[in-house]
């Protein structure tokens, strides 16, 4: 057997430090899931992976469901000082492809059923006919690969993920103060996706943050991997959902569960919201704080969540962004009622510096902040976010507006500038403009493309192109409607009146 070394460091010993040996991680389909059995299976795996030739700094994908398997492989990779993508299942298939010849993984962790579409190529047809854009990962030799979940005939050479919890000696655990350890995939096309790299410090120093906003302890309701992992290393208790249960089961889970949080962004309340709305009910008095994040939290929206709450249920929206989770925060209740002119979100939270650029820009430097991008070597100390806005002279953040047009939907930043490009470059495309209008129906933006075109297309056909193939776009930022129009310019240098495409084009309510 070789010699093995294994690692901690200040945010894995959030969960190592946990002493009470009947301390409940999290919860999914009512089995309850303990800390002290999750960190013993994370070593047991840490140290078999490192026998089968992980080293650190290896790049690992992660492609499993939300669960026992997910946990303990994100805290043996931490103790192997991998560096791990997560893949969103909702990327789309071409720009997850793109991503995926981008990082270069030497090493996944895939789901047996994404295995299975690899080796079958009719159930790969029927799937794809059925999801076009649904996720699927091709064969990539060299990469090993560890099969997860209920075991299917795989006939490609792999490794399945309960050989890994096979016992055996685990050495101590060396201690280290940081390393890249996840890249998060932001917005961006098929010709330079956006990956977002952060260390162990910067992932400590939020998770820091967010324990500053949660009063007591809380059991947290979420379906998504980032919010699960982030209410675990808080060390509070989370309780794992499923994204498609409908309004009455969602409810009957806060009761059944006495859920006392919730977090997500906006869009994830509105389905409670028109229940509470068309039954005249009232949100369980089981929540005691609800934090909104992710995007913009309009007051329209706010104005109808609050009056379904009950009084002391405390409203939290936070300012944030992947590069930098926390940036500022201020009550819900308080935001509804400011009189200001621009969106007010709060002062910057401690520990986070924020400056106005010449231009307008917030520009945003905290021990948050991510390492770099994973396309570059290095970041700017300041890190541009993106918005525009100002400082009160109480020093709240006011946003004013969107530097380069950005649309954020739902939890989402779409930048038009990286999109438009190559939509343009369809056949006979001639110009292409995405505008993103707040529609109060959703609480979110509403996403039309305008197209100038020689050749006439259908609606149908430019989604076509943009769903698969070299000219598809995250599958976040496509658009709602599709129009064809003859494109309003102005000015000697005939640039796009955008002003007059949100005017008289983008009528949404």
């Amino acid at each position: 057997m070789k010699q093995i070394t294994l690692y901690t460091n200040p945010l894995l010993e959030r969960i190592l430090n946990t002493t009470d040996s009947q301390s409940i991680a999290f919860v999914t389909q009512n089995q309850q899931h303990l800390s002290h059995t999750i960190i013993a299976e994370s070593k047991v795996m840490a140290a078999n992976l490192a026998e089968k030739g992980m080293l650190p700094g290896d790049k690992v994908i992660l492609a499993i469901q939300p669960g026992n398997a997910f946990v303990v492989t994100i805290l043996a990779l931490m103790m192997n000082q991998a560096k791990v993508a997560l893949i969103d299942p909702h990327m789309g298939r071409a720009n997850y492809q793109a991503k995926l010849e981008q990082f270069q993984p030497q090493w996944a962790f895939l789901d047996y059923r994404l295995l299975l579409l690899q080796e079958h190529p009719i159930i790969r047809f029927f799937y794809k006919r059925r999801n076009p854009e649904g996720i699927y990962i091709p064969y990539k030799k060299g990469m090993k690969v560890i099969g997860v979940g209920k075991w299917l005939p795989i006939v490609q050479r792999h490794i399945a993920w309960t050989a890994l919890l096979q016992e055996r000696e685990v050495p101590h655990l060396k201690s280290v103060d940081d390393f890249e350890f996840m890249v998060t995939y932001t917005s961006g096309t098929l010709k330079e996706p956006k990956g977002v790299i952060h260390t162990i410090k910067s992932l400590d120093a939020s998770i820091g943050q967010l324990l500053n906003l949660i009063e007591g302890k809380q059991s947290i309701a979420t379906h998504l991997p980032h919010f699960m992992l982030l209410g675990i290393f808080s060390g509070h208790t989370v309780y794992v959902w499923n994204e498609n249960d409908d309004a009455v089961q969602r409810l009957a889970f806060i009761k059944e569960h006495k859920i006392s949080m919730l977090f997500g962004p906006p869009a994830e309340y509105n389905v409670l919201i028109d229940h509470c709305t068309k039954h005249q009910l009232t949100l369980p008095n089981e929540l005691q704080t609800i934090i909104i994040g992710s995007a913009p939290v309009h007051k329209p929206f706010l104005k109808k969540l609050i009056q379904f709450l009950p009084s002391h249920t405390r409203v939290t929206c936070f300012y944030g962004m992947t590069e930098n989770l926390v940036v500022s925060t201020v009550d819900g209740r308080m935001k509804v009622k400011a009189d200001c002119s621009g969106d007010l979100l709060g002062k910057p939270v401690s520990g986070v510096k924020c400056q106005i650029s010449p231009d307008g820009e917030i520009l945003v430097h905290s021990d948050q902040l991510y390492k770099r991008y994973l396309h570059k070597q290095k970041r700017d100390d300041f890190h541009p976010s993106g918005d525009l806005g100002l400082l009160d002279s109480e020093g709240n953040i006011i946003l004013t507006g969107r530097k380069k047009d950005m649309i954020i939907r739902k939890n989402f930043n779409i930048y038009p500038a990286l999109y438009e490009p190559t939509i343009k470059e369809i056949p006979n495309v001639e110009e292409a403009v995405l505008i993103g209008t707040y529609s109060d129906k959703i609480d979110d933006e509403y996403v039309t493309l305008f197209i100038e075109s020689k050749q006439t297309y259908s609606a149908e056909k430019i989604m076509e192109y943009l769903t698969r193939g070299k000219y598809a776009i995250d599958r976040e930022a496509l658009p709602d409607l599709v129009r064809f129009i003859s494109i309003p310019r102005k000015g000697r240098q005939q640039k796009i009146d955008r002003s007059i495409l949100r005017r008289q084009y983008t009528k949404v309510s």
